[in-house]
């Protein structure tokens, strides 16, 4: 995205406790995206960030929704 600087998060995140960032345009949940990726053997330390989240879940399941960029 172009709030978003890929490239920036991974030189930033990546090493510490972070092991992959995975950058989104838009996306209905990054919950949601992280557990598909986890399932699909992502490791730990996956951060997945988005642009704008349309309908994703905070605690006690709220529902949780990021404005565009």
């Amino acid at each position: 995205t172009g709030f978003l600087d890929a490239a920036r998060l991974e030189r930033a995140l990546v090493g510490t406790v972070f092991s992959r960032v995975v950058v989104l345009d838009e996306t209905e949940s990054t919950n949601t995206d992280a557990a598909g990726c986890a399932r699909g053997g992502a490791s730990a330390g996956l951060v997945v960030a988005t642009g704008h989240q349309r309908a994703g879940r905070g605690r006690f399941d709220r529902s949780w929704e990021a404005p565009p960029d």
